[in-house]
């Protein structure tokens, strides 16, 4: 599907799920060399940004969408062809931000003068601008989680909560790994950018670019301070669980210890021999049970001396 916007000689086409037909457009109307349209149909792979000439800018990025109901992070491709004169993106799905500014600007005067009206310099700022302030939203999302999982770790209220967090970790782990993998490769275009873009549009411009390299740049310092810490509250979550494990052990460790003597006891009176002692005394099992009651309270009060209860 195609939608097209013209403002003022500034022309935006946006193509959804393109096809052979859109391909051919693209050759037609613009002349894009056959490379790059080869590279519109099927997806792509990587992240790259290209100057053809000094005629028009080839990018590929990756927006990261977040799964809620399986809760992980997928890419979501964009590609742009950027001439002076006209912005082309093409994907095959639904990207927000750039749907709310094609949308904006072709139902409202203002905010087409806005994105177009400015030349296709300021239109491709704006389209990455909200792409990366929206990742920095997402980025948020998953600061909150680390912050709740955190609170969880140590308010230690139920004893079996760390188990339940083993799974939440590991579920906001791979959410961080997944977003840092669409993220770090998309690293050396953000930076290339700014400089393609001085040499394009000229100097002036290439400080606004040098804006949304900034931005990502604090995306991508946020997710390597988010592996570490998710690595760390694991390990902090994993010891936590160790320890009570290993309370819930010594508890049985000790208790097995007590039942020991006793059952040796009651294990040897409890064999059918003539000879044992007191096999015929009246007094025999009071005895027997006074004992190991003895024997209890004794390894009991020994081990809390010992400060092992």
């Amino acid at each position: 599907m195609r939608k097209e916007i013209k403002y003022k000689g500034i022309n935006w086409v946006d193509i959804q799920q393109p096809d052979e037909n859109d391909v051919k457009f693209l050759r037609t109307s613009f002349k894009f060399h056959p490379v790059v349209l080869s590279e519109i149909i099927p997806p792509s792979f990587f992240p790259q940004v290209k100057l053809f000439n000094k005629n028009y800018i080839y990018l590929v990025i990756y927006y990261p969408v977040f799964d809620k109901a399986k809760r992980e992070t997928k890419p979501r491709e964009l590609d742009i062809l950027i001439t002076k004169n006209s912005v082309l993106t093409s994907h095959y799905q639904t990207i927000l931000p750039l749907q709310s500014i094609f949308d904006e600007a072709a139902l409202y005067e203002d905010k087409s003068k806005k994105y177009l009206g400015q030349g296709t310099a300021f239109l491709l700022f704006y389209i990455l601008e909200s792409i990366t302030k929206n990742c920095i939203i997402k980025i948020n999302r998953i600061e909150q989680k680390i912050n709740e999982v955190e609170g969880e770790i140590f308010k230690n209220k139920d004893k079996n909560k760390e188990r339940e967090l083993v799974q939440e970790i590991s579920i906001l782990k791979r959410d961080i790994l997944d977003f840092h993998r669409i993220i770090w490769p998309q690293k050396k275009v953000f930076q290339e950018l700014p400089v393609i873009a001085d040499e394009f549009w000229g100097k002036e411009i290439g400080p606004y670019f040098s804006e949304v390299s900034g931005i990502f740049t604090i995306i991508w310092t946020q997710l390597e301070t988010f592996k570490d810490t998710i690595a760390n509250l694991e390990e902090t979550n994993n010891s936590i669980l160790s320890t009570k494990i290993n309370e819930v052990m010594k508890i049985l460790t000790i208790f097995s210890v007590i039942m020991l003597p006793l059952t040796f006891i009651s294990s040897l009176f409890g064999m059918n021999l003539d000879f044992l002692p007191f096999a015929e005394n009246p007094f025999c099992f009071p005895f027997l049970v006074f004992l190991m009651l003895l024997l209890s309270f004794s390894m009991i009060f020994y081990f809390k001396k010992k400060k092992w209860l």
